[in-house]
């Protein structure tokens, strides 16, 4: 979950388009944004007693 989000927001520090105020995030953020989320739902889920 930690590697996702590092991931994501190294991309958003890097990215000339993410990082211009006055801009849309670009499509990759968004792709990296939705992995991470998922990985953490999942995890979520596991700690509570879930599957996966």
């Amino acid at each position: 979950m930690q590697e996702a989000w590092g991931t994501y927001a190294h991309h958003r520090l890097h990215c000339h388009q993410c990082a211009d105020v006055d801009a849309d995030p670009c499509p990759t953020s968004g792709r990296l944004y939705r992995e991470w989320e998922a990985i953490a739902k999942a995890a979520a889920r596991r700690l509570a007693g879930g599957v996966g």
